[in-house]
């Protein structure tokens, strides 16, 4: 039991951790900015 709330742990922790989230968030950027020029230029 013990074991699973560690992995659950790291598994929050690298979710959360600064690089991730960063990542994600310019990913998200990215393709919101796609979706926003395929919406002018179409």
């Amino acid at each position: 039991m013990r074991l699973v709330k560690l992995a659950g742990y790291e598994a929050f922790h690298y979710y959360c951790a600064p690089e991730v989230v960063m990542a994600r968030r310019s990913l998200q950027v990215l393709v919101f900015k796609h979706l926003v020029d395929n919406l002018i230029f179409a």
